[in-house]
């Protein structure tokens, strides 16, 4: 059903990049390996690309001087070749308007609770999303040196707490145990790939692949 309603989407317009990379998604999860490589080709097309991010920065700017929340959300914005204090300005707004939106719907504000009703009224950002949210009301984020240089702590809404490696906790050999055993790897003949290539991946969002990316 996903696929099809995304196939409607692009038939009225086939250069949504956002249906695009959905579609993209989907087709990968449905194991249709060489359709998700045809749909990738309209989301990394890159013709005029400084063109087209001035083209965009106008955009957001002038949506954020009218006080509409811009149509670039945080986590793309941080792909994007914006300046950074820019970003943290998009990040702020999609913050206000959720504020509005939990408001709407006789949500608590998203503010710090009384100090009687709570022992300790910190928030704390962990895992989701590593950039900036925007947020007043989040105190902290969990991160480390590496994805969150302290020198860039200023382009952040919130406090940044190192942990000593990584911030970012995963154990592949619990949820993914079988690739590794050699007699279950998949063969890169199973998708039409060459066995004497080094291939390059990317296991993010296609948003994130742009011609530096592949230069590199």
């Amino acid at each position: 059903m996903a696929i099809h309603n995304y196939r409607r989407a692009i038939a009225r317009d086939a250069e949504f990049f956002r249906v695009n990379n959905n579609l993209s998604n989907a087709l990968k999860e449905a194991g249709k390996v060489h359709e998700t490589i045809d749909c990738c080709h309209c989301v990394c097309d890159w013709d005029n690309q400084e063109e087209m991010f001035i083209k965009v920065e106008g955009i957001l700017r002038r949506e954020i001087e009218v006080s509409f929340i811009p149509s670039v959300q945080p986590l793309q914005a941080t792909a994007y070749p914006l300046d950074s204090m820019f970003s943290l300005d998009i990040s702020r707004k999609h913050a206000e308007y959720f504020s509005v939106i939990a408001a709407c719907y006789s949500f608590s504000p998203f503010t710090h609770p009384p100090p009687l009703l709570i022992k300790s009224p910190i928030q704390v950002s962990y895992l989701g999303f590593p950039g900036t949210t925007g947020a007043t009301y989040i105190d902290y984020l969990v991160t480390d040196k590496f994805v969150s240089p302290m020198k860039y702590a200023h382009f952040y809404s919130k406090k940044l707490v190192h942990l000593p490696h990584c911030y970012f906790v995963n154990d592949y050999k619990q949820e993914n145990c079988d690739v590794l055993y050699p007699y279950c790897q998949p063969k890169r003949s199973d998708y039409g790939l060459p066995e004497d290539k080094f291939l390059f991946t990317c296991f993010n969002q296609l948003c994130k692949m742009d011609p530096e990316i592949v230069r590199i």
